[in-house]
């Protein structure tokens, strides 16, 4: 087997070992989460202080185990405090009421229900012929506009808080969400909202009553 090949073969085992951790944590219904990752690897070595010997690779699946070469991974887990939303958490609900779009006011909403368009999502998917006759564009870009969201793991008292509360406490906010990914994600959907849904409304309403 040659070095190349040797390389690719450790690449694979690192990524079967990530993906079973992750596959593993993924179907437990309970909130646990890996922190951070550790991939070692070196020469076989014995620990003179507490006797350990740090593991080596099957020389089956990895001949270069047999010079010594060892594959070290290591997994730091932990509960979270509070049980996190699914993964599969979407993001906004389409049912929200048209007229908490920015611009959409009750003669506009009276329109829009005479043409069956009662929700977000309505709007969303509402007929482009009749978004140029009605002039919706703009309206119907802000609806898909905010119900976009990757999905974000969040936990029960950051679902508590409004929009706008989290938009103006992202100290707070930065010590509550469990990754820079996740904190980046939902400070731009954050700022979002603010901008595609009527400020009033998001004030008083806490992020749990307008997501999944």
């Amino acid at each position: 087997m040659t070095t190349s090949t040797d390389v690719q073969s450790l690449i694979w085992l690192v990524h079967a070992e990530m993906a079973t951790v992750m596959n593993t944590l993924a179907n437990q219904q309970s909130g646990f989460g890996v922190e951070s990752i550790r991939v070692r690897m070196g020469q076989l070595t014995d620990n003179g202080d507490n006797g350990e010997t740090a593991p080596q690779l099957d020389v089956q699946r990895y001949p270069l185990a047999q010079q010594g070469w060892l594959l070290d991974i290591n997994y730091n887990v932990h509960a979270f405090d509070t049980q996190p939303v699914p993964a599969k958490w979407k993001g906004l609900k389409g049912d929200i009421e048209v007229i908490h779009l920015q611009g959409i006011g009750p003669q506009l909403t009276k329109r829009l229900h005479k043409l069956q368009i009662f929700t977000i999502d309505d709007l969303r998917l509402m007929n482009a012929e009749l978004v140029r006759d009605h002039d919706l564009r703009q309206h119907q870009t802000m609806a898909a506009l905010a119900l976009a969201l990757p999905p974000i793991a969040l936990t029960t008292n950051v679902l508590e808080k409004s929009p706008l509360w989290l938009i103006d406490n992202e100290s707070w906010l930065n010590t509550h969400v469990s990754s820079d990914n996740h904190l980046r994600a939902l400070s731009t959907w954050l700022r979002q909202l603010e901008v595609c849904l009527d400020n009033k409304w998001l004030s008083r309403v806490s992020l749990r009553e307008i997501v999944d």
